[in-house]
Parts: structure tokens; C-alpha cells; sequence
């Protein structure tokens, strides 16, 4: 038997050469496929983390106005109950009447008419409206207002008109008040 070595030896050689060279060329191509995906993780966990942030963020500033809301509801909690003190127990029309009597005398306004509408209830509380015709200058027409507004009860201004007769100094006003009580069962028999 005769032996080929040269030539076996050298086509071996050319092949294991390309073999290794095909697989040197594989596994630097699936190092760059790695280094792709890791770097693509690498971002992906980067924007994970910028969310996990803004929420963060987020829920601090939800805190914050909920808390901001929580001391607004106890300012308004106070309020109403002020605003409950001020009630009276029944409508007392007459007592009302007197006090917007002084305040228009106080005010330096002439009353030209009360006029107590209707009244209505509900849940506890009643509402009387009242109309109430004044003549004065502007000043005392605002003056007459501020008043109202001190009047050791719940009483608001619902509507306002003013006019003037053309040349005169004295103004015409219409006011539409609202005068809140609470209701005698309401208020344990007072």
C-alpha cells in the first residue's frame, strides 16, 4: 500500500484550517448576536427604569395634592360648621325683618319694601326668600350689603339690581336675599 501523505496531509490541513476558520467566523458572529441582545437589554431594563421613576414621580405628586385636598375638606368642614351656628332654629321673619331694618339704618338707606316669599325645606334646612326694595347712593347700597353680610345668621345675596330715575342722585336697588334656617326637629325641638 501506498501512502499519499503529502497530498492527504495538505487537503486535511486546508480543511482544518477552514473548518476552524468557519467556526472562529461563527462564534464571532454569535458574540455579536449576544452583544446586540445584551445591549438591547441593557436599554430595554434603562427605559424600565425611567418608567419605574415617572411612576414613583407620579405617586409622590398624588400624595402631595392628596394631601393638599385633605386640609381643603377640613377648611370646609370648619366652614360648614360655622356656617351651622349661624342658623336659627325656625324662620323668625319678624326678628329678620328688624335686623334688616338696622342695617339699612345703619347703612343710611331708605327701605322701600320687604317682601318674604316662599319658604322650603330640605334635608333639615329651610330657605326663605326675600326681596327687599331700597333707595340710596351707591356707597349706601354697598354699605347696606356688608350689612347683610355681618347679620348673625345665614343669609346670603342671591340677586342684585340697581337703577337710576336718570338726573337723580338716589339709586333704585332690588336685592333678592336668601335666608337659611334649620329646621325645629332638625335641631333636637329648638
Amino acid at each position: 500500500m501506498r501512502f499519499r501523505s503529502s497530498f492527504s496531509v495538505t487537503r486535511l490541513n486546508y480543511a482544518l484550517h477552514g473548518a476552524g476558520l468557519l467556526t472562529a467566523l461563527g462564534l464571532a458572529a454569535l458574540g455579536g448576536i449576544a452583544r446586540q441582545g445584551l445591549a438591547e437589554y441593557r436599554v430595554g431594563l434603562a427605559a424600565q427604569f425611567d418608567e419605574a421613576q415617572n411612576v414613583a414621580r407620579s405617586d409622590a405628586e398624588v400624595k402631595i395634592r392628596h394631601a393638599a385636598l385633605a386640609d381643603r375638606l377640613a377648611d370646609a368642614r370648619s366652614k360648614n360648621t360655622a356656617l351651622a351656628g349661624r342658623l336659627t332654629p325656625t324662620a323668625g321673619e319678624t326678628r329678620f325683618v328688624v335686623q334688616l331694618a338696622d342695617a339699612a339704618t345703619a347703612a343710611h338707606v331708605e327701605i322701600g319694601g320687604i317682601h318674604p316669599g316662599q319658604k322650603s325645606m330640605r334635608d333639615g334646612l329651610g330657605q326663605l326668600s326675600v326681596d327687599l326694595q331700597c333707595g340710596g347712593s351707591f356707597a349706601e347700597i354697598a354699605t347696606l350689603l356688608d350689612e347683610i353680610q355681618k347679620l348673625p345668621r345665614a343669609c346670603y345675596v342671591s340677586s342684585l339690581k340697581i337703577t337710576s330715575d336718570g338726573g337723580r342722585s338716589t339709586l333704585q336697588g332690588e336685592v333678592g336675599l336668601h335666608l337659611l334656617f334649620g329646621h325645629p326637629a332638625a335641631q333636637g325641638g329648638r
